[in-house]
């Protein structure tokens, strides 16, 4: 039992509590970033989770590739499921053709983003964390990575709501 609960304790520690200085900290091009995320998001319910996912994918803006994935854009649109939501055929070619394209166009980013987490939410039947995690780890929303990465963006969500980040001074 004993074991248990360190573990537990271990696991709950391992995430970040975000406070308004985090927010106050971005430079005025991030906020630019999350604020056009957020008004991509708002017809959508999702004005605050996309500005989170943005927050956390790209540190809003400041990067934009992520070889290891391989993802690109401001909201680090995985390159393989982008081209099969574009149709479009996956070559090496054309995912260097995408990832570009994601890097230079952030309403693509935000657009395929937006796409993502409309399917992931309707397939969850409304479940945000099960969204959230989704968003990152796919169908393995239930792994250790996919529920810290949930976590981590609700967190996000709730310090921006908190601070009222696209209420006042910046929007």
């Amino acid at each position: 039992m004993r074991l248990l609960i360190i573990i537990a304790l271990f696991c709950s520690t391992n995430v970040y509590a975000y406070t308004c200085d985090d927010v106050e900290s971005l430079n005025y091009k991030q906020i630019e970033v999350l604020r056009k995320s957020f008004i991509y998001g708002l017809p959508y319910d999702m004005g605050n989770t996309l500005a989170a996912i943005v927050w956390k994918e790209s540190g809003a803006g400041l990067w934009k590739i992520n070889v290891s994935d391989p993802s690109a854009g401001i909201a680090h649109n995985h390159l393989k499921y982008s081209l099969i939501r574009l149709g479009r055929v996956d070559t090496p070619f054309s995912r260097n053709k995408l990832a570009q394209q994601l890097i230079d166009n952030d309403l693509l980013s935000l657009d395929l983003a937006m796409e993502e987490l409309q399917y992931w939410f309707a397939r969850h039947n409304g479940d945000w964390d099960k969204t959230r995690a989704s968003y990152n780890a796919g169908n393995n929303w239930n792994s250790t990575a996919g529920r810290r990465y949930s976590e981590d963006i609700r967190l996000r969500t709730k310090i921006l709501m908190d601070c009222n980040t696209f209420t006042t001074r910046w929007y």
